[in-house]
């Protein structure tokens, strides 16, 4: 978002279609994030408003397989222009808005961030995902399993004993 400084009241719609790197959003596969950024100035401050969603491949946190996680995300940003970095007393009273220095913001940057912060730390292949069987390792999604699993805990037997007066 160049040169909206300069214009106030004047919108600008920026179209995304970025490719995030695995290595960088920690993830076993490259996002791709597509969608749109707007950006208008007023009352001095840089409103950004954007609509994106990311894909990536990705391993469910309970069956393990691989599956495509789409995540919208929707983020709505405003900016002060300043030539250098405020105080911390200047902080303190405007801490939900950020800072624009010079005469640009990286909209794809932005997109970036909202992107990262937006995926889930577990993500389900759907869900009701039944898992893997703890006893065989057999996907429970994909065929049932006749394992049976106790509730006896060895560990925890002697408890078993103990009487609880009233």
């Amino acid at each position: 978002m160049t040169a909206l400084r300069r214009q106030p009241g004047v919108s600008r719609t920026v179209p995304i279609d970025e490719l995030i790197a695995a290595d960088e959003a920690l993830l076993e596969a490259d996002v791709h994030v597509s969608g749109e950024v707007r950006g208008g100035v007023e009352n001095g401050r840089l409103s950004v408003i954007g609509i994106v969603t990311a894909e990536t491949t990705v391993p469910c946190s309970c069956c393990l397989s691989m599956f495509l996680l789409r995540v919208p995300v929707a983020f709505d940003e405003v900016f002060d222009f300043q030539a250098a970095p405020a105080t911390s007393g200047e902080l303190a009273a405007q801490h939900f808005v950020g800072t624009v220095t010079g005469e640009a913001l990286d909209v794809a940057d932005l997109a970036r961030e909202h992107v990262l912060l937006a995926f889930p730390d577990q993500p389900l292949c759907r869900e009701d995902c039944a898992g893997l069987c703890p006893v065989c390792g057999t996907n429970r999604n994909e065929s049932p399993c006749r394992c049976t699993i106790g509730d006896d805990d060895g560990r925890l037997a002697k408890l078993k004993c103990i009487r609880i007066q009233p």
